[in-house]
């Protein structure tokens, strides 16, 4: 009879610690992940935010640099028409020269972009906005942007040809 009882008093022994070593796992509930190191997410502006004070000369880019500098944007994205000239190339001078303010400022290029109508039912409009797009990776690459945005198109009917 002794035996049995030692037996009981064993397992129930057992069974308890098992119980007890779940128990702050049950009470605690699901932990949340605490992930490992920081967000690399960063904040960064348009500069078509500013189009209206960039098209009438009332601020530079070097100024609208500045501004996002002083609020705490991490980069900028300088859409290819406020560059002189455009759609023209901007000279490799002008180009390295953006470059460099945005780094001096603490920015990064956080991309760039052209106007482009790939919709256009005009093959000969389609091949300029290539050829646009191509000369554009080019200016993206030297100024470190990872992107070059551009446009779909306005979208055209398919019976009249004409925009929508």
């Amino acid at each position: 009879m002794k035996t049995d009882y030692r037996r009981k008093f064993l397992k129930n022994i057992f069974m308890g610690g098992a119980a007890l070593s779940l128990a702050p796992k049950m009470i605690a509930g699901p932990r949340a992940y605490a992930g490992v190191g920081k967000s690399h997410l960063k904040l960064s502006c348009n500069i078509y935010s500013f189009n209206d004070p960039l098209r009438k000369s009332e601020m530079t880019l070097e100024e609208v640099f500045k501004f996002c500098s002083d609020i705490g944007f991490a980069a900028v994205d300088p859409t290819g028409y406020y560059f002189p000239g455009y759609p023209a190339v901007p000279a490799d001078e002008y180009v390295y020269e953006i470059k460099k303010k945005a780094f001096l400022m603490g920015l990064d290029i956080s991309g760039t972009g052209v106007r482009t109508d790939f919709s256009n039912p005009d093959a000969g409009k389609r091949a300029a906005d290539v050829e646009l797009v191509r000369q554009w990776v080019e200016v993206a690459a030297k100024m470190d942007a990872p992107v070059l945005r551009v446009f779909a198109g306005k979208g055209y009917l398919r019976e009249t040809q004409k925009p929508k």
